[in-house]
């Protein structure tokens, strides 16, 4: 298990898995944890420092 801070900069490579074996396979889970911070709101908080899942609360408006 790796286990680091979000705004670390990481990225995963395409692999080869010449056997096709499942055992042989790699895999990702992805887990999230935060804790509720009242001068940080979760609306104004994104995905790290990409901010790239930023919430807007006008999509519902159309």
């Amino acid at each position: 298990m790796v286990v680091f801070p979000s705004e670390t900069f990481h990225e995963l490579l395409r692999i080869r898995c010449p056997s096709g074996r499942f055992e042989d396979s790699r895999f990702a889970v992805t887990n999230w944890i935060w804790r509720n911070d009242p001068e940080h709101p979760p609306e104004a908080q994104g995905w790290g420092h990409m901010n790239c899942a930023r919430i807007h609360l006008d999509w519902n408006a159309s």
